[in-house]
């Protein structure tokens, strides 16, 4: 993952909307502040913000869509760390904001909605 853009918000509040890439050219746009990334940064992981529906997905291939606004996200991925709320969509790594569900596993594809994704 890497860095593809940066609209700034608030250079003073050193706020940002960065659009973060994936190996295979899938974008995500995420709220960042402080924001101290350049063009082409590397990224390791991404993180959630106010993940909510989470539940074992039929879908068994990788979905990223757009909400209504600019931020927020319905995914689809795969648990690549239980324990650490880790998963993968396409080759985006994610860190959940919130529990999964008991009776979800470890490789197993789930699907939710956030209102963001966050890049520290």
């Amino acid at each position: 993952m890497n860095v593809k853009n940066i609209r700034w918000i608030s250079k003073d509040a050193s706020e940002a909307i960065v659009t973060v890439v994936d190996n295979k050219n899938f974008s995500l746009n995420c709220f960042s502040q402080p924001c101290e990334y350049y063009i082409n940064d590397k990224i390791d992981c991404l993180y959630t913000f106010n993940v909510d529906n989470i539940k074992k997905s039929n879908i068994k291939q990788f979905v990223i869509e757009k909400n209504n606004d600019d931020l927020g996200y319905y995914l689809v991925g795969k648990i690549m760390n239980l324990k650490q709320k880790i998963i993968k969509v396409n080759d985006f790594k994610l860190e959940l904001d919130n529990e999964i569900p008991s009776d979800i596993k470890e490789k197993e594809f789930i699907e939710f909605t956030c209102s963001r994704i966050d890049l520290y």
